[in-house]
Parts: structure tokens; sequence; C-alpha cells
């Protein structure tokens, strides 16, 4: 990635809804250059736009971060492809890792309306995934509506000032 387009990047991650005309007089180039970087990183980078709400504030209750491990085969990664798309409304995040404590190799991240909506998703995990070697299972939930949250999901702060 070139320095003018981490420029760009980090302006758009600050905020993306500013024109390219604006993005362009920030980092120091053209309209028209800005919205030919815009059209090259989405087809180079998969650069995309998204809105990133306030999860409680927008009906969800708890954002869980499941952890588990198993062998990798064909039939997990058909069922596993499925089930991202079966809860696509809910599954923010899903990859494999490496884990050192729970001794994982498979993580979600994914939000619920309520407890009983968690614990369907949790059944349906157990369910479909019982004969294709899962070791264990591990979930982390937070309350969404808690007030002792530290800092709310964002992508703001995460790129500070680009690189000179």
């Amino acid at each position: 990635m070139k320095n003018i387009e981490r420029k760009l990047l980090f302006e758009l991650a600050k905020d993306s809804r500013r024109s390219d005309r604006e993005l362009g007089k920030i980092i120091g180039v053209s309209q028209p250059t800005v919205s030919r970087l815009l059209k090259k990183m989405q087809k180079d980078y998969g650069l995309s736009f998204s809105v990133i709400p306030d999860l409680g504030k927008a009906g969800f209750e708890i954002l869980a971060v499941t952890f588990n491990k198993r062998e990798i085969n064909p039939a997990e990664i058909i069922k596993a492809h499925a089930l991202v798309e079966k809860f696509s409304n809910s599954i923010i995040y899903a990859s494999t890792g490496i884990g050192s404590n729970l001794d994982a190799n498979r993580m979600i991240i994914s939000v619920h309306r309520n407890y009983a909506d968690y614990m369907r998703f949790v059944e349906y995990l157990r369910k479909e995934f019982r004969g294709l070697a899962t070791v264990g299972m591990y979930s982390f939930i937070v309350s969404l509506k808690s007030d002792k949250a530290m800092k709310y999901v964002s992508v703001q702060d995460l790129f500070g000032e680009a690189e000179k």
C-alpha cells in the first residue's frame, strides 16, 4: 500500500462520510485523485464502507466470543460456511486461529438480542458440529447494555495519524 493510500485509509477510518474534495484537501491531492484512489483501493484491497452502530442501542444485549478446537476436514468446512450464512445476522466475525490457554483453533464473534437467542445459537453449534471432532467449546459473553464498558466497538481510533 502506497503512503498516499495509507493516508486516505486513515482519514476514511476517522470519518468516511467526508467528500472526496474534503479528503483531497486533508491529504494534499485533488478530488479526482481521491476518486481514482478510492476506486483502485476498492478493487485492489477490498475496501468497503460500513456503519458501526452502538450494538446495545440497536437492540442487541449480548456480544459473545466463542472458541473451540476442531480438526480440519472437508465436511466441517462446508458446515462452517453454512453456519456463517445461517447466522449472518448474528455473526460479526469467524475465523481459524491459534489459541494458547484455551487450546482453540476456531473463533466466532457474535451478537444476540437476548440470552435465549444466544443459547439457541450455542445449541445449534453443539448439535451441528457434534460429529466433527469438536474438542471443546468455550464462550465469553458480554452485556451490551452494561455501563461498565471501557470502550465500545469502533475502528475510528485505530488509525490515529497517517505515517508521514
